[in-house]
C-alpha cells in the first residue's frame, strides 16, 4: 500500500467534510454519521497499516 495514496485519499475526504460543514454553518447533524465512520477507518489505517508499512520486517500477504 502506498502512503502517498493514503494521504491523497485522506485529503480528498477532509475537503469533502469541510465543505459539508460549511453548508450547515459548522453545525453537525445525525446525517454526519459518515464522518465518524471515516474517522474510524482512517484511525485504523494510521494505527495498524501505516505503522506496519514502516516496519520493513513485515511480509506482504
Amino acid at each position: 500500500m502506498d502512503l502517498k495514496a493514503i494521504q491523497h485519499e485522506e485529503n480528498i475526504w477532509n475537503n469533502i467534510f469541510k465543505k459539508e460543514l460549511k453548508k450547515n454553518k459548522f453545525e453537525k447533524f445525525s446525517s454526519f454519521w459518515w464522518e465518524e465512520y471515516y474517522n474510524e477507518i482512517t484511525n485504523f489505517i494510521r494505527n495498524n497499516i501505516i505503522i506496519n508499512l514502516k516496519n520493513k520486517n513485515i511480509l506482504e500477504a
